[in-house]
């Protein structure tokens, strides 16, 4: 049995037993499929009809492979019929495709359609890029220092930055929120964005200041907090944590968590800044800071309790990430980068000069970026081998880098700096 796409006046996909009947005006084509992409997992079919677009009925994606790479078409009996058939992988993103053309009036029954590779493979409109390389995008207008950025999905992601600045991609194009229609003075910075939706996203900065998107409008959501909040992280709707700085090193630092009600402050496990969070689970939160005197990197288990890992890190801790309880990666001044294992902190020792200011990871490469260009990724799990990220990213301050699950790693910095790589071939 093969798949069937039926397409009459307007676009549906649909899955039948058999291509036998076919209604007034309308005919069957064999379409034969070559050079199919081994990563792929499905197609995406859209049509237009002498240059009209053809609207969609159903969902268009037919799940790969395909009995014999062919599809069945039922096709109207006039007119010039374009065929876009894009072979996706797992991560959305086109591995090949093929644009036949139907002339309906000749009545062909049989047609074969290679596809063609897409090397790189290309993730939505974003520019092609090399796998492993670093490629930089140009947003208009936008020159701010950039300070976080987040994805939700391939086509929903969030920058945010100084001068208020906040981005968003739709998986079509950058826009920027007007500055006016936000309910916060145009010279806030905003340090970090987070969300568990598309409609529960988060942006925390200066003078204390948290910022939520609902889908549609930005608010302000008061805490109490007054002083820069530096990073926040969560693991749903109701488990949100954010930190931030200290009035003073002998103060606590911002630590607060967001229940889905409201924000609840917690006094954090000793003085000083904080100026990282990430959050495993409700019962496994990492904080990390310091100043010139002191460091800090603790441990809390949601309720109230607070395992002190300090001693651990020489320097303060400027950026967090973990995929698990017993895995972990701190990053700090001077090169600083410590290793968790679920019971204690190592340092990797290193001759870095740069001081780091965001880790991430997919789970087998490891990203790091900080000062004057600092940018590099390995798949040491010791992280002793670190690899320049190529094209580098010259002297620019890099901030923040974030893997998101389609296999993209974004990073953003100074002077409007946002690009990704793309780590799956």
């Amino acid at each position: 049995m093969m798949s069937v796409l039926r397409v009459p006046q307007t676009l549906a996909v649909v899955l039948l037993l058999s291509a036998s009947a076919c209604g007034g005006g309308e005919y069957s084509v064999l379409l034969t499929l070559s050079d199919v992409p081994s990563r792929a997992v499905a197609l995406q079919v859209t049509a237009q009809l002498d240059q009209k677009p053809l609207s969609t009925m159903s969902d268009p994606r037919i799940p790969l492979p395909l009995p014999q790479n062919q599809l069945g078409l039922v096709v109207p009996e006039r007119g010039q019929l374009e065929l876009n058939i894009q072979a996706h992988d797992g991560d959305g993103c086109s591995q090949g495709a093929a644009m036949p053309t139907v002339d309906v009036s000749m009545r062909l029954s049989n047609l074969t359609a290679p596809l063609v590779a897409h090397s790189p493979r290309r993730c939505g409109t974003l520019p092609a890029c090399a796998v492993g390389k670093n490629c930089t995008l140009a947003v208009s207008g936008v020159s701010a220092y950039l300070r976080g950025v987040w994805a939700i999905a391939p086509d929903d992601i969030w920058v945010v930055g100084k001068q208020a600045t906040i981005l968003h991609f739709d998986g079509t194009a950058w826009t920027q929120t007007p500055t006016a229609s936000l309910p916060v003075p145009s010279d806030t910075i905003w340090n970090a964005v987070w969300a568990s939706a598309k409609n529960d996203v988060w942006a925390v900065g200066s003078a204390g200041r948290i910022l939520h998107f609902d889908g549609t409008t930005w608010s302000l959501s008061p805490s109490g907090a007054t002083r820069t909040l530096t990073a926040i992280s969560g693991v749903s709707g109701k488990d949100i944590w954010i930190v931030g700085l200290a009035a003073s090193m002998s103060s606590l630092g911002e630590f607060w968590r967001w229940d889905g009600t409201r924000w609840n402050s917690i006094n954090p496990r000793g003085n000083g800044d904080l100026y990282a969070v990430w959050a495993v689970n409700p019962n496994f939160v990492l904080g990390g800071g310091g100043d010139s005197t002191q460091s800090r990197l603790w441990k809390w288990d949601g309720v109230n309790q607070f395992a002190d890992y300090s001693p651990s890190a020489i320097l303060p801790v400027f950026g967090l990430w973990a995929q698990s309880t017993s895995r972990a990666i701190a990053v700090g001044p001077a090169g600083q980068i410590l290793r968790f294992d679920g019971s204690s902190w190592t340092l990797a020792s290193n001759t870095i000069p740069n001081d780091l200011y965001s880790v991430t990871s997919d789970g087998t490469t490891t990203y790091i970026v900080g000062t004057s260009g600092f940018a590099v990724r390995s798949v040491d799990p010791l992280l002793k081998t670190l690899t320049a990220l190529s094209p580098g990213v010259g002297t620019t301050d890099m901030y923040t880098v974030h893997a998101a699950a389609n296999g993209l790693t974004w990073l953003v910095g100074d002077r409007g700096y946002l690009g990704f790589v793309d780590g799956r071939p």
